[in-house]
């Protein structure tokens, strides 16, 4: 079988094949090549399919993405702006073509390959370069050896090619003095040839390339060493630097004695700033002009390792508030002229101060301010900042266009620090601000940094919990508070953290919530509660509980939550009669009072719903008499708050009161969550709530430990 190439491993889309059609049409118009149009398209395509792999590849490597650059000149795509119109196509048009986010991670990852591509290509073509020249001169050098054995015999013979080489040739006694030279030379270094000819080599290099060059120098002329390659920088008679690749060899007579050493001189200085070029452009963010994030990065490493004690710095990281909404509302064009506007008014707010200005993501921007002495002075500049962004600007729209940002600024010492860390602790400040309600600054907070940095750990460790199986179940009695006999349980999940010990699930479901695990989580619970309440029919029969299962806000609005619960009953046998879905009161209703769609759907398939944490949210007694639910579990917080007035007739009293009266026109029972004594039951008891949970009737154990609770009835 033949080898698959990467074009046919990366799926072929409509997209992506446009994209290599546009690419070959840019290329085709910058070099001669001996290809069809339909050969140099398949080899884009191909490259594309490569590029798109190496950008999703795990781990990520992107020196790979060398041999793309490479491949390029490999087919003769060696024209002046072949590699520029390249990065421009791929830089504008790639991640829409293949169908990846145009986020911050993803476009530090393309600017990395683009780099890399463009050092391959760099590399190879002036492998492509300097094999062309080796031909020269090979024939300079077998020029050379013919001209010594002729030279007493035909002196114009040897002038005739020294003359009318390509590359700089001279020759040079043992003690560097410059003895011949050819025309080429002077046009190199910018020297007539009799002010050449006054000078030794050790002259004309530059003070870094000086010492290397006459060590080998000394070594070929004294035998030792052959030949010396290496690329040397002279410098011209108008005092700029010559980027050259030097030769250096020995002549030696027919006895075999020393004799002269020549040296070849090719100029590669347009190879020299075209890499320069190329660097320049994979650290530039071509939209705003402004450093890029690997460069910034650059920068911040930098700074942290000059740093002294004591010396102080700030970054702020700015992160525009809905974008999206600009983008997607105006156009993408008008988009980058506000990008441009963020980038041009940070720098001109920071102009005074030794700041470094960058765009480092899609519409997030980073400013390090170096010698601050206290958090006040920035602040106030990014406060101007977000005023100037603020005031709308008319584009080609007649709608004028501001824009907010929230901004987290990290003032402090920065000896010792690490250019991640402190990256790290203006984003998860950045974060607080946007969580605080956006177009704010905050300022960095240890405390709270810890808390939250700790808080994302947790979360991105949950995957890898969930398939280590670190999570289990345990089940909460729901009592009847006249006999304290149990009514049902209510399933309660742990994590049995190998580091931080048992984790209760308000410790990291709503960390679950945000990173979208929870969908995961709630899917693995309803089967181990169902393939519990399934165990418990086959083992007890009508003595099995009833088990309710509480779910998060974003897995109760879940439009395939029916069919989840659906397919886990199916899967695992248990009765649907014997399953309570506990939905959050904060979106049991919508703003117009309306029920979550899901309570209906899911009394369809025989599962009945309660609704907890009720007296804390948006659902009021009103909404009572329009949920189809099976009970309401009144938040511990009001239990408390009630259990702690003594006065008759409190306003808490008044309101349990009410929802017991609304529940029992749906036919629902009140539940009092949390309840801590037996004393506060039967006070709630007088009030006509009938059911309680909470540590006056047992805490949460596992299903062996439970079982006893309703199989004997005490």
């Amino acid at each position: 079988m033949g080898a698959v190439s990467t074009a046919e491993r990366v799926a072929v889309t409509d997209q992506l094949a446009a994209f290599a059609e546009h690419w070959t049409v840019e290329l085709v118009r910058t070099s001669h090549i001996a290809l069809e149009y339909g050969e140099v398209m398949a080899l884009l395509l191909e490259l594309s399919g490569e590029l798109a792999e190496l950008l999703t590849a795990q781990p990520f490597d992107a020196k790979p993405a060398g041999s793309i650059g490479a491949r390029l000149v490999g087919a003769h795509f060696s024209g002046a702006d072949a590699l520029d119109r390249s990065l421009k196509v791929i830089g504008t048009e790639f991640l829409d073509a293949a169908d990846l986010p145009f986020d911050r991670p993803t476009v530090a990852r393309l600017t990395e390959l683009t780099g890399a591509m463009a050092g391959g290509y760099v590399d190879a073509l002036r492998d492509l370069l300097f094999d062309e020249q080796e031909i020269i001169k090979q024939a300079v050098f077998r020029a050379r050896d013919i001209a010594e054995r002729a030279r007493r015999a035909s002196e114009a013979r040897f002038r005739a090619v020294f003359n009318s080489s390509a590359v700089g040739i001279a020759i040079i006694d043992f003690s560097g003095q410059l003895q011949l030279i050819n025309p080429v030379l002077g046009e190199i270094l910018g020297y007539p040839a009799e002010e050449l000819l006054q000078r030794n080599i050790s002259e004309l290099l530059t003070e870094e390339d000086a010492p290397k060059v006459m060590t080998a120098f000394e070594a070929i002329t004294s035998g030792l060493q052959n030949r010396y390659v290496g690329n040397v920088n002279f410098t011209g008679q108008d005092d700029e630097p010559r980027w050259t690749l030097l030769s250096l060899s020995l002549v030696r007579e027919e006895s075999g004695a020393p004799d002269y050493a020549v040296a070849v001189i090719e100029d590669i200085s347009d190879l020299h700033l075209l890499r320069e070029n190329q660097l320049h452009h994979s650290l530039t963010d071509k939209l705003t002009g402004l450093p890029n994030h690997t460069q910034f990065m650059s920068v911040l490493d930098s700074t942290l390792a000059k740093a002294v004690p004591g010396e102080r710095a700030a970054l702020c990281y700015v992160d525009l508030d809905g974008f999206k909404i600009v983008n997607d509302g105006v156009g993408r064009a008008t988009g980058d002229e506000v990008l441009k506007r963020v980038g041009n008014t940070l720098t001109t707010v920071f102009a005074d101060r030794a700041a470094v200005v960058a765009r480092i993501g899609g519409d997030g921007f980073a400013v390090l301010v170096t010698g601050t002495t206290r958090s006040l002075e920035v602040s106030q500049l990014i406060t101007e900042a977000l005023a100037d962004l603020a005031e709308p600007v008319y584009y080609d729209s007649s709608a004028g266009i501001a824009v907010s940002a929230s901004v987290g600024i990290v003032e402090r010492e920065i000896e010792g620090l690490g250019s991640e860390e402190l990256l790290r602790a203006a984003e998860l400040t950045v974060h607080r601000a946007k969580s605080g309600g956006k177009a704010q600054w905050v300022l960095f907070d240890p405390v709270a940094h810890e808390e939250e940095w700790a808080s994302f750990r947790l979360g991105a460790a949950i995957p890898g919990a969930l398939e280590n199986g670190e999570f289990a179940v345990a089940y909460q009695p729901v009592a009847w508070i006249a006999d304290q006999s149990v009514a049902g349980l209510r399933a309660v999940m742990h994590w049995d953290h190998p580091e931080l010990g048992p984790l209760q699930q308000h410790q990291f479901l709503a960390m679950a919530e945000e990173t979208g695990f929870v969908v995961a989580i709630g899917r693995w619970m309803l089967g181990e509660v169902c393939a519990q309440i399934s165990d418990w029919e086959k083992r007890f029969g009508s003595a099995a509980p009833t088990v309710a299962v509480g779910i998060t806000s974003r897995l109760a609005r879940e439009e395939d939550l029916v069919k989840i619960v659906k397919d886990t009953l199916d899967k695992t046998g248990a009765s649907p009669a014997r399953l309570r879905i506990g939905v959050p009161s904060t979106i049991a209703v919508d703003e117009d009072g309306d029920p979550l769609e899901n309570l209906d759907a899911l009394r369809d398939i025989g599962v009945e719903s309660v609704v907890e944490g009720f007296g804390t949210s948006n659902a009021g007694l009103v909404d009572l008499r329009t949920l189809g639910i099976r009970g309401v579990v009144v938040a511990p917080s009001v239990i408390r708050a009630y259990a702690e007035s003594a006065e008759p007739e409190s306003p808490f009293e008044q309101m349990l009161g009410q929802i017991v009266r609304l529940a029992a026109q749906r036919e629902a029972r009140v539940v009092a969550d949390g309840v801590e004594t037996i004393d506060v039951a039967n006070r709630l008891a007088g009030l006509g709530i009938e059911l309680a949970t909470g540590p006056a009737f047992g805490l949460a154990v596992s299903p062996e430990e439970i079982e006893s609770s309703f199989t004997t009835g005490s």
